[in-house]
């Protein structure tokens, strides 16, 4: 009886149980479901970052083997010797290149864009692997160009979605989530919302999460002249935060800087709900076709696409939304995508 395809999934951390971390571990947990792989999992805490108490207790369920490690050690040389494949998210100078040393199979996940201190020896070691997954095209194109190889696929990154739908026609308003930093565009929706032409009891404002932000968003809605019709509940947990935007009309993502991919509207698109994004980076990406776009940073840009989505027909909402959440099969990876990939590695 032939062994089980042993699988090393290497991560980076920041020692909190975030994207990388629900991404990473949902990819495991699909492969290990699988009775003919074998999969361990090893986070590097980033240097300068500690280990936070959720991402263990987070883990501590997991179906798949799992550690944190600091710096790669003598037990990282053995898990990789252990492995038939190894999956690196990012290209991880410290796995890629003893990977290939070793003669492993070697598949790349990226969700970040190249940034100029991505010297060329991280373009090396992304060209080594034997797969490259890119979470949009966006951040394919930072790396590659216009021109993907033929190794390389566009896999956008996502972990467990909602499955809700509300009738549109009881749906109300604007919903906003993110942390509240500079950037992520709250400060620019509190303002578009509150020189928008539109009947603001109609269509109310949601602003979920915290942040640094908070003092000076809470002073911009204070002075605003449409506080009554703007909600700041906070963080809330999982379900919560689901029904709230299963029971927005649109979702609105008004990021100033090009994001990698961006959650909320595939979460949205998961629930029937359209979006508002800035027209920069992965964001069109993960709203989709059914979309309407801003310029990032301009107010009256924002403005305008909230008067066209308050302003928009019952007949084109409603198309909008079913098109939102059926194009989603189009989009996402189809299930057993990675079991299939690595079973294709391993023939290579």
């Amino acid at each position: 009886m032939s062994r089980k395809t042993r699988v090393l999934m290497v991560a980076p951390t920041c020692g909190v149980y975030g994207g990388i971390e629900a991404f990473t571990s949902a990819i495991a947990s699909e492969v290990v479901s699988d009775s003919n792989f074998e999969v361990s999992v090893v986070f590097r805490l980033r240097p300068g970052y500690t280990l936070d108490e959720r991402l263990t207790t987070e883990l501590s369920s997991s179906p798949f083997q799992w550690r944190i490690m600091g710096k790669p050690d003598l037990s990282f040389i053995r898990s990789l010797l252990w492995a038939d494949i190894v999956n690196c998210h990012f290209p991880l100078l410290y796995a890629t290149f003893p990977a290939r040393f070793f003669r492993k199979k070697l598949a790349i996940t990226i969700e970040n864009q190249r940034w100029p201190e991505h010297k060329d020896i991280y373009l090396r070691a992304l060209m080594l692997a034997d797969a490259r997954w890119y979470i949009s095209r966006f951040v394919a194109e930072t790396w590659e160009g216009n021109q993907l190889s033929s190794d390389s696929k566009i896999v956008p990154a996502v972990s467990q979605l909602p499955d809700e739908w509300i009738d549109p026609k009881l749906r109300k308003g604007f919903f906003f989530i993110a942390r509240w930093v500079p950037k992520k565009g709250i400060e620019e929706l509190v303002q578009a919302y509150a020189t928008a032409r539109i009947d603001h009891s109609t269509h109310p404002l949601t602003l979920m999460g915290a942040g640094p932000l908070k003092e000076e968003v809470s002073i911009l809605i204070k002075n605003s002249g449409v506080a009554d019709y703007i909600e700041t509940p906070g963080f809330v947990d999982h379900s919560e935060k689901i029904q709230r935007m299963a029971h927005a009309r649109w979702n609105v993502a008004p990021a100033a800087f090009a994001e990698d991919l961006g959650l909320s509207p595939i979460e949205a698109r998961a629930c029937g709900v359209p979006s508002i994004v800035s027209d920069i980076g992965g964001l069109p990406e993960a709203a989709g076709s059914t979309a309407l776009k801003c310029l990032p940073s301009d107010i009256p840009s924002l403005a305008t696409a909230l008067e066209t989505a308050a302003n928009m027909s019952s007949e084109d909402y409603i198309s909008r939304c079913e098109s939102s959440k059926a194009s989603l099969a189009d989009y996402l990876p189809r299930p057993g995508f990675y079991i299939d990939s690595f079973r294709e590695l391993m023939t290579k």
